[in-house]
C-alpha cells in the first residue's frame, strides 16, 4: 500500500475519524451513529451474563469478563490461570458496541480452544444470544447503549 507520508489508513488512531473503522462509507447519518455507539458497562455486563449462560448450555467452559484490558492500547486479551480458567478482557471506550461483542465472542472461542465446525456452531449460538440482549434493550427502551460524547 502506498503511503502519502503520514500514517496509513490501517494505522490511523481509533476514533480519529480516519481510516478503516471510522464509519466512512458505511452508511450515512443516523445509520452510522446507531451502529457505532459505544457499549455501556451495564450492557457489557448483560451481554457477558447472556454469553456465559449460553456457553454453559452448549457445554463450553465459561471465562470471566472484565474491562478494560490491563495492557495499554490492547483491545482484547485473554489471561489463563493455573487452574485452567480464563479471563477475557475487552476495551469498551471509543469502540462500536458490535466490535466489543465480537471480541467477547472471539475471546470465548479462543479461551475454549475451539476450532473448525465446533467453533463456528458455538460462535453462531453466542452471537444469537448477544443479539437477543440488544433486541430486549431496544424493545424495553432501556437505552443501554452509551451516549456518545459531544467532544
Amino acid at each position: 500500500m502506498a503511503s502519502s507520508g503520514g500514517r496509513s489508513k490501517l494505522n490511523s488512531e481509533p476514533g480519529s475519524g480516519a481510516g478503516l473503522g471510522s464509519g466512512q462509507g458505511a452508511g450515512s447519518g443516523s445509520e452510522v451513529d446507531a451502529i457505532s455507539q459505544e457499549l455501556s458497562s451495564i450492557l457489557f455486563a448483560g451481554v457477558a451474563k447472556r454469553l456465559s449462560e449460553t456457553a454453559r448450555r452448549i457445554g463450553l467452559d465459561v471465562p470471566g469478563f472484565r474491562s478494560p484490558p490491563r495492557a495499554p492500547g490492547v483491545r482484547r486479551s485473554i489471561r489463563r490461570e493455573a487452574d485452567g480458567s480464563a479471563t477475557v478482557s475487552v476495551a469498551l471506550r471509543g469502540r462500536p458496541a458490535m466490535a466489543v461483542v465480537g471480541d467477547m465472542i472471539d475471546g470465548m472461542i479462543t479461551a475454549g480452544q475451539l476450532v473448525g465446525l465446533e467453533a463456528g456452531l458455538a460462535r453462531d449460538d453466542l452471537w444469537l444470544a448477544a443479539l437477543v440482549v440488544f433486541h430486549r434493550a431496544e424493545v424495553s427502551g432501556e437505552g443501554l447503549l452509551a451516549a456518545r460524547s459531544a467532544a
